[in-house]
């Protein structure tokens, strides 16, 4: 019978995880443009922090130009970044004028608060109608709030 010390497998399963985070966040954007900026480019496309590139849908810019006020083209930047956290919440990263551009989108009318939290429903709505301008990434928390352990690197 094997005597393995549990905590051992749980910090070779913490680093993998840390490890795909890692590669997760290189399809993170390393910058963001205007929507202004975008509709302006041959080929609107943004640097991933892999090096890559992410190229955006011409139909889907002018669709969300179509669906925004004039004066909030150059206050929208894109790619919109989402954070799904724990309950299927999602997270509006970004500056105010992001979470009230987002707000909009979603209400039709603007809000000096903005939202910073989506409902899964609201979220899977703006991915569908945008789905090459709206990146969406996962909140990571490792501790075991059932034992009272938080597995170290």
């Amino acid at each position: 019978m094997s005597t393995r010390d549990p905590t051992r497998s749980y910090n070779v399963i913490y680093r993998r995880v840390i490890h795909e985070t890692r590669s997760l966040t290189g399809l993170l954007p390393r910058e963001r443009i205007k929507l202004s900026e975008a509709l302006d480019m041959y080929t609107p496309c943004v640097a991933l922090r892999s090096g890559e590139e992410h190229c955006f849908s011409k139909e889907e810019l002018i669709l969300l130009s179509e669906n925004l006020p004039w004066y909030l083209h150059e206050l929208a930047r894109l790619p919109f970044v989402l954070r799904k956290e724990k309950n299927n919440i999602f997270r509006v990263l970004g500056d105010e004028w992001d979470k009230r551009i987002i707000y909009f989108l979603l209400y039709r009318k603007l809000s000096v608060e903005g939202v910073e939290e989506l409902k899964e429903r609201e979220a899977i709505q703006l991915i569908k109608k945008y789905r090459t301008l709206v990146f969406t990434t996962l909140s990571l928390d490792l501790s075991d709030e059932t034992q009272g352990h938080v597995y170290e690197e």
